[in-house]
């Protein structure tokens, strides 16, 4: 893994919005047409609920809303870039962002997809961050969305309990390292011996193999934790709060406070 350190100036948090789809599918919805009971779903996952997309909700719906609150819920500021996270684009080509840039009246700024699976938002912060330490952009607007819901065989118990829908968005804007809100380190890394453990060449083709996902996710996740709390200069004792990306709240990481809490922006442990 390799550990990003700020250059320039800093990327600082100004602002922030979400997005999730209003229908909501919960376990009791799922037991009707799944081999699986609420009992089931509950012991291996703590999720209780899961939000879907609708059939005439899209990806770019929901980037836009949640966008669209980000933007409103500041002052306002002139955004010189979008970078959005995906893995579920709307079309393989053109991306998603540009349209999104357009529906938000940011016609013409610099607006790509970046897809880096469950990391795709920390990937898309680190690509904001450096085009602001770089001088590119002034203001970028991050977004984090999917509709993983469509991915799972609707069959399959194993996996349609754990994913759905929704969308994240952050305001970036150039400032200073010790001001309130500046990202930090970040620690990056990738494995592909690891590609075929979670893999998906359609919807409705999800594969995914658990119990080596748990194992990676756990080892992966606490060196990480390490990693960033080191480069930032902490010790881990001193640590309140740890938020990892997880769509339930069995796998722990090593590296954990009592204060651990499950972080999914579509589906809703106990």
């Amino acid at each position: 893994m390799t550990q990003t350190a700020a250059r320039g100036p800093a990327a600082v948090v100004s602002a922030i919005g979400s997005a999730l789809p209003a229908h909501v599918v919960s376990n009791e919805d799922l037991t009707a047409r799944l081999d699986t009971t609420d009992e089931w779903i509950r012991s291996r996952t703590g999720i209780t609920r899961r939000h879907v997309a609708g059939s005439g909700q899209s990806t770019a719906d929901l980037a836009v809303r949640a966008a669209t609150q980000a933007l409103t819920s500041n002052e306002p500021e002139h955004v010189e870039a979008l970078v959005l996270a995906t893995t579920t684009p709307d079309r393989c080509c053109p991306a998603t962002a540009p349209a999104v840039a357009t529906r938000l009246g940011l016609t013409g700024i610099p607006a790509y997809d970046l897809a880096a699976g469950c990391t795709g938002f920390l990937y898309a912060l680190a690509t904001a961050a450096g085009l602001i330490a770089a001088g590119t952009a002034r203001s970028v607007l991050v977004v984090g969305v999917d509709r993983l819901a469509s991915l799972p065989h609707p069959n399959d118990r194993t996996t349609v309990p754990l994913f759905g829908d929704g969308a994240g968005a952050m305001l970036l804007r150039s400032g200073s390292v010790d001001e309130a809100g500046a990202l930090g380190p970040m620690v990056l890394g990738s494995d592909g011996t690891g590609a075929d453990l979670i893999r998906a060449s359609h919807p409705g083709a999800l594969h995914m193999e658990g119990a080596d996902v748990f194992r990676h996710a756990v080892d992966r996740m606490s060196t990480a934790s390490r990693r960033a709390a080191t480069a930032a200069g902490w010790d881990l004792r001193d640590v309140d709060r740890l938020v990892p990306h997880q769509a339930n709240s069995r796998p722990p990481t090593a590296a954990s406070s009592p204060h651990t809490a499950p972080c999914s922006p579509h589906s809703a442990p106990d």
